[in-house]
């Protein structure tokens, strides 16, 4: 009998689990990570991992501007060795539902990013997810989660 009750709790427990919007989103957090490659438009090559990179990410700065604050936020790099297309910039977005973010190459080249998440609330968490980023005002990713966003240049 102890057998049956339990695994009556365990599929009950399964079936919570997969119903939670938290475990089907990546994201299922305040500020959401973006996932970064900045490749060629051309070739589409990577620009800054790989063994044709052309930028430096030691020399980018990523930031936002609300009136008159400018907030500089972090960012870390994760580079596969073999595999530039598998490398890539992470940071956490900033808090809102909309916000533009720039990275400066650090040649005197500043892009704008444009972020914009939901925010939601289910059963088990609540949190924000991202629907779209545009890249100097063009759309380079829409409601695809755990995906990197590509920005040409």
């Amino acid at each position: 009998m102890k057998i049956i009750c339990y695994s009556f709790f365990l599929i009950g427990f399964v079936l919570f689990l997969s119903s939670c919007e938290c475990i089907k989103v990546d994201s299922a957090e305040e500020n959401p990570t973006l996932l970064l490659r900045v490749i060629d438009a051309i070739d589409s090559t990577d620009l800054v991992f790989g063994p044709d990179a052309m930028l430096d990410f030691q020399d980018f700065q990523l930031f936002s501007i609300n009136n008159i604050d400018t907030t500089f936020i972090d960012f870390s790099s994760t580079f596969i060795n073999t595999q530039a297309e598998s490398s890539f910039l992470e940071f956490r977005t900033p808090d809102a539902t909309s916000s533009r973010v720039f990275i400066d190459y650090g040649n005197m080249d500043v892009d704008t990013i444009d972020i914009r998440s939901v925010r939601f609330s289910s059963t088990c968490c609540e949190g924000r997810s991202i629907t779209n980023v545009d890249h100097n005002e063009i759309e380079v990713f829409s409601n695809s989660p755990s995906s990197i966003v590509l920005l040409s240049k």
